[in-house]
Order: structure tokens, then C-alpha cells, then sequence
């Protein structure tokens, strides 16, 4: 699905440019719950998902041993109080203002960081780091603002120049210019989503943005988050964190019967919901369903946007032909009806494409979506890549392989 909405300038603000950077090499200030043996563990802070468990603040939990996760950001308050303890301790030497600097950039206190580099630029003016940090580039023997390097290199391409384009993309994340190497990425984006070389460089900015808006989820009952094994999220770049979901009964069946029939599937005319409260921005639903096992055409798929916070939409694929309760235009609350699973488009069998996705436009005006990391909030998982389990999730990243619990509607 391709679609169109807000601006760029709302994902690359100034206080989202310094949010990126909190993200990028956050020091990890999770805390998790000491448990004794055999006791479920409770888990909180950034989690790091592995094939058979997580791992928080360096330590490992099992699957099976979990007994709820919860996502939670960094505490900007108690990051401000440290750097403030370190400063004050902080030898006024180059090398202790550079150390400083780093630390403060790595997660996320922009101020703290351009203090310490200005410090150790002012004993040192030709540092290389502190003038890099600071936002400039070398050119010959002289230092230039680099944004005004990009500008000039940017001037000079041409328009059809994607190599050369992804080449200057990567000149400015080499020379931590945030904002240009996002526009020469959403150059390429919107020029080509399937492009190989953007989508490597896109899903590490990507992943170091904080997700806006809280989402419940889009469905209820018992649903499985599929395995992309074929890759195919992956190799468009308004995808890559998509998941497709389907429904399954206590057995972990997607179907009864022989399966041939789309009444056979359990997922097939399930109720949507929308995942938080907005407005919706599209919404197609005149395509045929096709009988399971026959795959359609990629743009013949149904579905419905729902625009929320900060310019991101969520996007609910592969709805029922004629199933919209919504308009473009309609406002919706979370956990509203909004759809019924289908079977249209590029899909050889009833279940629900999600992501959230955030838009973007390239110079012309011309846009397009870039899919970006989400999270659910409120539900149960049952198994985990095929270990039983059972836990409460408060907060996090849906992972392929779990089967979950979904709340009903109220």
C-alpha cells in the first residue's frame, strides 16, 4: 500500500533530532525486577528480543519465565541529574570534556553534549571531533558548516543520480548531519521504495525514533504475528516494520475444515478496530476478495489509514471487500470498529497487514510512507516462537512468532 499525508519538518524538529540521537546509543538505565528461581519475572525498560526470551539491563529471562514486559524510554530528568554529578567531577581537560560530550549526545541530552564540545573546541579550535559534533566538516584546510556543504553537494547532482544520492546520504550520516541524510534518503524513498541500498540506511534512523503514539490492538481474541520467512516486508521500505496477523484457534489452526473455502479461516470477516484515536485519511474497499491460495495484484488491495499523532497513520491492509465503517474525513476513538479481514490484494490467504508508517515528500512535492517501529499496549502472549508462555505485555514491539491474546472489545 502506498499513501500520502503530513510533512517532514514534523519528524526532523529540533527536539525530534535530539529525541533520535537519545535513541541511537542509549545507555540503558532499564530496571528489571530481582526474582528468585522459579518465580515469573517482571520485566521493564528497553528490552532486546532474542529467539527464546529478552534481555534487559544485561540480563536474560526465558520466555516461559516472563511474567509481563514493558517498554519504558529512559528518564530524562535522572539523565540530567548524572550529567550534572559527571560535569561537576569532570577534569577540564580535552579528552575529559570529548568522553563528556559523547556521553551526553549518546542518549539524548543535545545541551549537556554541545557544552562539552564547545569546551573542548575552545581548547583545542581544530579538534576534529568537537568541530564534527558541532556541526562542521573539513574541506581542504579549511572548516565549513556542513550544512552548508550539503547544500552545495546536493546542488550539484543530478536528478536521476540515486548512487550518487545514496552516496551523499551516507557522506552525512559519516558526518552526523541527521537532517540531510534523512532528505537524501526520502529523495530516494519516494523515487523508488524497493530501493536495497536507501532501505539499510533508512531502518537504522528509523530505529532510533520514538514512537508518538500508544496503540492498542487492532483486533481481538487469539492471533498469531506471522513469520515473514519470504522477506517480503523487508524490501519496501513503507513495510519493513509491518506485521501480518492472523487468527488461529486453540489448536494454533489459521482454519477449519479443508481450508479451501475463506469461510474456512478463522481470521476471515474478524473485526478491526482502530488502534488509537484520529482521523481517517484513506480508505479503499471496492476490490474483489480472492479465493485462499491465489495471490492478487499488489495494488488491488483494500484498506484504511487512520491518521494519529505527529503525522503518523496507521495502515489496516487486506480488509473485506464493502467492510468500511469509515470515510476520509471521519474521526475515530480507539478500539472503534472500523473494517472486517479480507482476503484482497497480494495475499494468498485471510489476515490483517498492520504498521504504523510516517509520511514523506521529496522536494517536488511527490510522497509516499515510510513504515516505522510501533508498539501494542494491553495484551497476553501465549507462545513465543513456539515455546508455551504466558504474559502480560504492558508495553511493546509485537515480535513475528509470538500468538497472542488480544482483549475484546468494550
Amino acid at each position: 500500500m502506498r499513501f500520502v499525508s503530513s510533512h517532514i519538518s514534523e519528524i526532523f524538529s529540533p527536539h525530534r533530532s535530539a529525541r533520535l540521537a537519545a535513541f541511537a546509543l542509549l545507555v540503558d538505565l532499564a530496571t528489571i525486577a530481582h526474582v528468585s528461581a522459579g518465580e515469573p519475572a517482571e520485566v521493564s525498560g528497553r528490552v532486546k528480543y532474542l529467539k527464546d526470551g529478552v534481555e534487559v539491563a544485561g540480563k536474560k529471562t526465558l520466555w516461559a519465565s516472563l511474567k509481563s514486559i514493558e517498554e519504558q524510554e529512559p528518564d530524562s530528568a535522572a539523565l540530567a541529574t548524572e550529567y550534572a554529578v559527571r560535569a561537576q567531577k569532570r577534569p577540564a581537560e580535552i579528552a575529559d570534556h570529548l568522553a563528556l560530550g559523547r556521553w551526553a549526545r549518546d542518549i539524548g541530552l543535545a545541551d549537556a553534549a554541545k557544552t562539552e564540545f564547545e569546551a573542548a573546541m575552545a581548547l583545542q579550535p581544530d579538534n576534529p571531533e568537537a568541530r564534527k559534533a558541532l556541526g562542521w566538516v573539513k574541506v581542504a584546510k579549511d572548516w565549513k558548516p556542513v550544512a552548508e556543504v550539503f547544500e552545495e553537494k546536493r546542488k550539484a547532482l543530478k536528478a536521476e543520480a540515486k548512487a550518487a544520492k545514496l552516496e551523499l546520504a551516507k557522506w552525512c550520516g559519516d558526518n552526523a548531519y541527521e537532517l540531510g541524510e534523512w532528505k537524501m534518503l526520502v529523495a530516494l524513498a519516494v523515487a523508488d521504495a524497493w530501493d536495497k541500498g536507501m532501505i539499510a540506511r533508512v531502518k537504522p534512523v528509523v530505529e532510533r525514533r520514538r514512537p508518538e503514539t500508544a496503540l492498542r490492538p487492532a483486533l481481538s481474541g487469539r492471533w498469531r504475528a506471522e513469520l515473514d520467512t519470504s522477506g517480503h516486508h523487508q524490501v519496501k521500505v513503507f513495510a519493513i516494520y509491518a506485521i501480518d496477523f492472523r487468527k488461529v484457534d486453540g489448536a494454533g489452526m489459521v482454519y477449519k475444515g479443508t481450508g479451501k473455502a475463506l469461510e474456512d479461516f478463522h481470521s476471515w470477516d474478524a473485526e478491526i478496530l482502530s488502534c488509537a484515536d484520529g482521523t481517517v485519511t484513506l480508505v479503499d474497499d471496492h476490490w474483489e476478495d480472492l479465493p485462499p491460495g491465489v495471490g492478487g495484484k499488489f495494488d488491488q488491495a483494500n484498506f484504511v489509514v487512520v491518521q494519529h499523532t505527529q503525522g503518523e497513520s496507521t495502515a489496516y491492509g487486506h480488509i473485506k471487500k464493502g467492510s468500511a465503517l469509515v470515510k476520509a474525513g471521519d474521526t475515530v476513538k480507539a478500539g472503534q470498529p472500523i473494517a472486517r479481514v479480507g482476503n484482497s490484494g497480494a495475499s494468498g490467504y485471510p489476515h490483517l497487514h498492520f504498521t504504523l508508517q510516517t509520511p514523506i515528500w521529496d522536494e517536488a512535492g511527490k510522497g509516499g510512507w515510510i513504515s516505522i517501529p510501533w508498539r501494542f499496549e494491553g495484551f497476553r502472549v501465549v507462545q513465543a516462537n513456539g515455546a508455551a508462555c504466558d504474559f502480560e505485555v504492558k508495553r511493546a514491539r509485537v515480535q513475528e512468532g509470538w500468538v497472542m491474546e488480544f482483549p475484546a472489545r468494550k
